[in-house]
């Protein structure tokens, strides 16, 4: 594995940074756009030139694309919403995002996002919401928000080049260490999930809470993952990251701890995902899911942007109370 990094960028906007990241995981990361529109011109191809406006660009009401993952039937498709050039909107656009595990490869149009196979388990889209709300339709897409203020934060970006080529992204406010927002695309890390399991991958984003206990353990604001995947009951929804506590959770231990009395090193706790029963309302599947490979629990209290040493110098960096993969370079603020 060889993790690939693109950081310290200040982009104008929301679809700038969308532009941004898709040009770097078309590169060394080896992902692929297979097809896109900018709004009035589709194709089975990439189209989307620019972040901005115009033939091309991505800054164009219900643009879209779908990115794909090397050697692999998953795919993410990224459309924008309603968009309006600033200072009408300061977030530039709002976002709809879908995850499938076997692609979006049926139909779509200049301002329709293709749909992905039905499943023959839940009898609809073979795809999850991951970002915009699930009441919305391809034909008629509503949106969130996927970034903070147009030219108000940094951006940094990491994806692993090989299988199970996880990635992530996470901003943070200029001139300061306070998150903006966050994406992550984590494979569960081996052994530690069933081997029935076809979709071993949690999606999860989250705005100025990214990678904070709190919303990685909240239940409307949790990373996303396919329960029963391929089986009756099917789902795609919330799992909750479990805590480490001591004193029937009065002690956190995420935080909570200092440096390894051994050998003065910040300690780092495995990430285990899973949906809680007390969580399901219509009868989804529950239980425990795996344990991520690419983000790790901080023990120690430590501030966003600070970076560790695992293995080699600065391999690991802060972000809220997690950690990510990084490569010794000193994070822009």
């Amino acid at each position: 594995m060889t993790y690939q990094f693109n950081q310290n960028l200040t982009p104008t906007d929301g679809c700038n940074a969308i532009f941004l990241w898709k040009q770097f995981m078309v590169g060394a990361p080896g992902w692929s756009v297979i097809a896109s529109s900018d709004g009035t011109t589709n194709a089975n191809s990439d189209v989307i030139t620019s972040g901005g406006t115009g033939a091309g660009g991505l800054l164009n009401t219900r643009a879209w694309f779908v990115i794909k993952q090397p050697a692999s039937t998953r795919q993410f498709c990224f459309q924008t919403i309603g968009v309006h050039a600033p200072p009408a909107s300061p977030n530039a656009a709002m976002w709809r995002v879908k995850y499938s595990p076997t692609g979006f490869i049926n139909g779509g149009g200049p301002t329709i996002t293709p749909t992905a196979n039905t499943s023959s388990f839940t009898g609809v889209e073979d795809a999850g919401v991951v970002l915009g709300s699930a009441i919305g339709t391809d034909a008629s897409p509503l949106g969130a928000a996927l970034f903070g203020l147009d030219g108000t934060y940094r951006m940094h970006m990491m994806a692993d080049d090989t299988a199970p080529n996880g990635f992530y992204w996470f901003c943070t406010t200029i001139p300061t260490t306070s998150i903006s927002s966050g994406f992550c695309f984590d494979p569960l890390a081996t052994g530690t999930f069933p081997g029935g399991d076809t979709d071993p991958y949690v999606v999860y984003h989250a705005t100025n809470s990214f990678a904070k206990i709190l919303s990685i353990t909240g239940q409307t604001t949790a990373p996303l993952s396919f329960l029963r995947r391929g089986m009756t009951g099917e789902t795609f929804d919330h799992l909750a990251a479990g805590m480490f506590c001591a004193d029937s959770g009065n002690t956190p231990l995420i935080g909570g701890l200092p440096s390894n009395p051994t050998n003065g090193t910040d300690d780092l706790l495995p990430m285990i995902y899973a949906r809680p029963t007390l969580w399901n309302s219509v009868g989804q599947p529950s239980g425990y899911k795996g344990v991520a490979s690419l983000v790790k629990w901080c023990s120690t209290a430590r501030t966003t942007t600070d970076m560790l040493s695992v293995v080699t110098p600065g391999d690991r960096i802060v972000v809220g109370n997690s950690t990510f993969p990084w490569n010794n370079v000193n994070p822009s603020i």
